[in-house]
């Protein structure tokens, strides 16, 4: 889903259609003291939509997922679009009288689903994945994710106007399937603002859109993962490296300079001696998902946005390569990789796991 929870505010013209309407029940919240009416605030979501009225100062705050309205209030897993999320404004504003287009942001949730069964497991598992997480960029780390609702399994990093979550979805709404939750959650319009991004209208724009799906992308292509590498073409100094990168302190301690320089030869690194390319696979995978709920021609947005147009990354080990110092696999090679085994090692440098092109 392109855009998921947001937080609006309206004009004080919304209030009255919202307190006439049959969909709605209000409460008032009053001054003790005074026994003024301070705001009103739904009794339940509509649709996951809660509404909240400050008659003083004529505004009108709504707060919810769009992925959820779409799903009746049930769930947010399935794939959403943005022709969904557009015709979502649209229903909406003709239930009520108003153009909710109008609304300006004051938060939003933005990411994409990753279906990851078709990948190779377990490497391609939230279960894998996510303790491997260290750091974004080297200078934020990650940690454990204390935001999501029923059982989950997630980490999340906080800097000054957003934070970014990567979470198992599947796991969430106990699905059979695996599937990686990757998110932007901007809590700041200082931070939309550079994107043009003010308005819900906004977030319908393609430019736009485009902008802010480089900011998903780049959650996970500027993050170190610790991969399995073909860890006997390591030189010495790459084995230190190596090592020292998953403990999360190593990049806590050094300065901006230090971690810049660190930063660029650990990506060197992983781009030449990954095994199995986990976190260039994801990224890429990530930026065809946004793509791919952003678009907003008719046939791709209802008919190739299903799970069932959904074959190219179910395929996804047919197009990442796997990698192995500068030598990368043949198709046969990379198809042959499927049947490996699995087994089992912990991420200290020194025990090897060997890659598949030594079969």
């Amino acid at each position: 889903m392109p855009i998921c929870n947001t937080t609006l505010t309206y004009s004080g013209d919304l209030a009255p259609k919202l307190l006439e309407s049959q969909w709605l029940e209000f409460e008032e919240v009053k001054d003790r003291r005074s026994d003024t009416i301070l705001r009103y605030r739904t009794r339940q979501k509509f649709k996951d939509f809660s509404f909240m009225i400050y008659p003083g100062g004529g505004k009108v705050y709504m707060k919810g997922s769009w992925a959820k309205f779409h799903n009746e209030g049930l769930h947010n897993y399935s794939r959403y679009t943005v022709v969904d999320f557009t015709e979502d404004i649209t229903s909406l504003s003709e239930v009520f009288g108003f153009d909710f287009f109008q609304g300006l942001l004051h938060s939003l949730e933005a990411g994409v689903n990753l279906p990851l069964e078709g990948l190779l497991q377990p490497y391609f598992s939230p279960e894998y994945l996510l303790p491997r997480i260290i750091s974004y960029q080297g200078r934020k780390l990650f940690g454990p994710m204390t935001t999501i609702r029923g059982k989950g399994l997630g980490i999340q990093c906080e800097l000054s106007n957003y934070r970014l979550k990567i979470y198992d979805k599947g796991l969430q709404y106990h699905l059979p399937e695996k599937l990686l939750r990757v998110e932007y959650d901007c809590h700041s319009v200082k931070e939309l603002q550079p994107m043009g991004i003010r308005t819900l209208a906004d977030l319908t724009d393609p430019a736009k859109l485009q902008q802010l799906g480089r900011k998903v992308h780049r959650i996970l292509a500027e993050s170190i993962l610790i991969e399995p590498v073909d860890y006997p073409a390591l030189s010495a100094a790459e084995r230190k490296l190596y090592g020292s990168a998953e403990r999360p302190l190593f990049w806590w301690d050094l300065t901006p300079r230090d971690r810049f320089y660190h930063f660029g030869r650990f990506r060197s690194m992983m781009e030449t001696y990954s095994t199995y390319r986990l976190k260039d696979t994801l990224a890429e995978l990530t930026r065809q998902e946004w793509d791919r709920i952003t678009h907003t021609d008719t046939f791709f947005g209802k008919v190739a946005a299903t799970r069932e147009g959904d074959t190219q990354a179910k395929d996804c080990n047919k197009f990442s390569l796997i990698n192995c110092g500068k030598h990368y696999n043949s198709l046969e090679e990379n198809n042959r990789l499927e049947t490996v085994p699995f087994r089992s090692s912990s991420s200290v440098p020194g025990n090897q796991i060997s890659s598949a092109l030594d079969k």
